[in-house]
C-alpha cells in the first residue's frame, strides 16, 4: 500500500489515509486508537507487507514533540507487531531524517538511500539509461540529438539536469511528461521538442526561457521558471524618438 502522509502529520491523519488506500473510508469520526486497530486488522486480511509513506516530512512538522513522538512509536508499532511485521518504506525531503534520527530503536532498524544531486561528470550514463528505458517502455525512439552512437549525449543530459535542479525525481518526472507529449502527439520518435513541452507545461515560460528551447540555456536560471527575470519595459517619450529616460527628464 502507497500513500501520501497527512499535512499536519497527525497520527490519527496517517491511520485514516493508510485506511482509505486499504478500501476503507468509513473512519470520519473515529477515535485514534480505534483508527490504528483497523490498520492492524486490515493489513493481514489483505496481505499487505510493504506499506509506503511518501512526503515523510509532513509528519515532523508538528509543532508538538509529543505528537511527533507519537508517530514514530505507531511506525515502530507496525514494523515490531510479532504476527504480521510490516516493510516501512519512508520518503520525502532530508526533513525525513529528523524522524528517524529522533528515535534510537526506529534508526536501528532502518535503512537509508540519499538521493545526492546529479552530475553529468559522474551521472550521464545513468540518466541516458533512464531515457532509455522509457522509450522502451512507451515504444518509442530517441531522437539522434537525444541518443548517438554510445548512448545519451552529454549536450541533451546537461539541459535535462539543469532543467531538474539536478534532482533525481523532476529528471525522472521530465522524462516521462515528455514521453507522454510525444504519445499524445501521435509520434513514435522522442524529440528535445516533446522536452520543450514538458518544461512549458510544469513552468508555464515563454520560449526565451525555456532551457530546451535556446542556444543559450545555460544563462536561464531553472529555480526562477514560473517568473523569470523580466527587463524593465522601454516608454517612449511623447513627441519624440527613442526611450524615455526618466531620471534626466
Amino acid at each position: 500500500a502507497s500513500v501520501v502522509a497527512p499535512s499536519p502529520g497527525v497520527s490519527k491523519q496517517l491511520a485514516k489515509s493508510i485506511s482509505t488506500e486499504m478500501g476503507y473510508e468509513n473512519l470520519r469520526d473515529a477515535k485514534e486508537n480505534i483508527a490504528w486497530e483497523l490498520v492492524h486488522r486490515q493489513l493481514p486480511l489483505r496481505g499487505i507487507k510493504f506499506l509506503d509513506i511518501d512526503e515523510v516530512q509532513h509528519l515532523v512538522q508538528n509543532p508538538n514533540p509529543r505528537d511527533v513522538q507519537k508517530v514514530r512509536d505507531t511506525l515502530k508499532g507496525l514494523v515490531q507487531k510479532p504476527r504480521w511485521p510490516v516493510w516501512l518504506i519512508l520518503s520525502g525531503l532530508p526533513e525525513v531524517a529528523d524522524l528517524i534520527e529522533g528515535d534510537t530503536q526506529l534508526r536501528r532498524r532502518a535503512r537509508f538511500l540519499k538521493f545526492e544531486p546529479l552530475s553529468l561528470r559522474k551521472d550521464v550514463q545513468a540518466v541516458g539509461g533512464m531515457i532509455l528505458a522509457y522509450c522502451e517502455r512507451a515504444k518509442l525512439e530517441p531522437h539522434a540529438l537525444i541518443k548517438n552512437g554510445d548512448g545519451t549525449t552529454d549536450e541533451f543530459v546537461a539541459r535535462l539536469l539543469h532543467a531538474s535542479l539536478a534532482q533525481t525525481g523532476m529528471t525522472i518526472e521530465f522524462i516521462q511528461d515528455a514521453a507522454k507529449a510525444a504519445i499524445h502527439e501521435g509520434s513514435r520518435l522522442l524529440t528535445i521538442k516533446h522536452f520543450e513541452t514538458a518544461y512549458h507545461a510544469r513552468t508555464g515560460c515563454g520560449r526565451s526561457d525555456n532551457v530546451f528551447a535556446v542556444a543559450d540555456w545555460r544563462g536561464i536560471d531553472a529555480k526562477r521558471a514560473l517568473y523569470p527575470p523580466v527587463a524593465a519595459p522601454v516608454i517612449e517619450a511623447p513627441g519624440r524618438r527613442g526611450p524615455l529616460n526618466m531620471r534626466n527628464s
